[in-house]
Parts: structure tokens; sequence; C-alpha cells
């Protein structure tokens, strides 16, 4: 499968609060974040951004350094389109936001960040490449001391997700993928509600980068 050709066409074929992933305020991640205790000039970089309202809800707050990054520009393009549209955040947005177009298991990351977040891309990964490759880039972006959320489906949730396979994960094996260098923070069992009222029941957990 042609990862970008695919969200590519999802991104360009349905509107976005129809997606199953869509959320018209991304709470929990802006909890997560917070259990970080940033300074407001911190570096976070979304994974999979998509069309989320993150990037923008994290501007709002009075975050000076925000990366956007997803394998489909058609997303990102939308997403860029509202937050420029936003008035009162329109010229922090255009200054702050920045918008990489890339696939995670590819990307070289320029610059390092201190919180990393990934809501629901990990999980699309279910060969040991690519799932090494994902650590590899993550270990490349996120500053020592620094931390990655990652929300991945739970053990018992969904396993497909937009047609494609998905792997399940729970704490434990979120743990053994990302190696003992990765302590475990916090973590939380939640369901999400689909546009289409159906649960989807989601493993986020959050953990502290400590390399050697």
């Amino acid at each position: 499968m042609d990862t970008q050709s695919h969200w590519q066409h999802i991104y360009q074929t349905k509107a976005v609060e129809k997606v199953s992933w869509y959320e018209s305020d991304p709470v929990r991640s802006l909890e997560f974040i917070d259990q970080c205790h940033p300074d407001r000039t911190h570096a976070i970089i979304d994974i999979g951004a998509g069309t989320s309202f993150l990037s923008q809800r994290l501007l709002e707050s009075g975050f000076q350094d925000v990366t956007a990054l997803d394998v489909s520009d058609s997303a990102l393009a939308l997403a860029k389109q509202r937050s420029e549209a936003t008035g009162r955040a329109l010229e922090h947005a255009k200054a702050a936001i920045q918008w990489r177009v890339a696939d995670i298991k590819t990307w070289q990351p320029e610059r390092c960040y201190d919180i990393w977040h990934d809501r629901a891309v990990l999980h699309f990964l279910t060969d040991a490449e690519g799932q090494a490759a994902y650590v590899k880039t993550l270990r490349a972006a996120l500053s020592p001391g620094g931390y990655a959320i990652i929300s991945v489906f739970s053990k018992g949730g969904p396993t497909h997700c937009s047609g494609i396979a998905i792997q399940q994960y729970d704490l434990p094996a979120l743990q053994s993928l990302l190696g003992p260098e990765f302590t475990p923070v916090m973590d939380s069992l939640w369901t999400h509600k689909t546009p289409n009222d159906a649960d989807q029941l989601f493993q986020t957990a959050l953990f502290k980068f400590q390399p050697d």
C-alpha cells in the first residue's frame, strides 16, 4: 500500500468532521501535555497531525514552537487554512506552526523537540521494520529529558482503521517496543466516540526519554 496516496485520498474525499478519529477539541492530548509541565517556549511536535485542532489549541494557550507533521499535504493544508482563519490566532499561527509533510518511517529530523505527541500513528505500523523505524525517528527527534505521548488502539479495541489492519498495544507492549530509556510516567485507558457513535478503546501513555 502507498501510505501517502491512501491518506491523501481520505482527506480529499471525506469531510474533516466525518473521519473516525475526529475530535472537536483534543482535551485528553492537552491534559497529557500539561503533565509534562512544559514551558511555553518548549518545542512540541504533533506526529500524524492530520486536520487535528491540537496545534491550533497549543498556540492559543501560549506555546510558541509547534510543529505539525503528517504524510498527507492535503490534511495539513486544511489544518493550516483553518488556523489562519481563526482571527485571534491568525498572525501567531502563521509565525509559529511549522508544517512538515513526511512519512514517519523515513523522516530525518533536523532538530530536537521537548514533547513528541502521537495520536494513532504507531498502531498503523504492524511489521517489525516499520516499528523499528518509528522508534529510531522518535529517538532522533526527542531531546534528552523530553517526553513522548503515544496513543494507540488498546488490546480489546479496534483491529482495523480506515480499512487498514492495526497493531493493538497495552502499556507493557509499548514499553517493550520503546526500550528501557523511555520511562513510563502515566497512562490511561479511555474510549473515543467516533462521529458514527462507535466506541474505540485507546491506550495513551506518557514516557520520559532518558538516554544513557
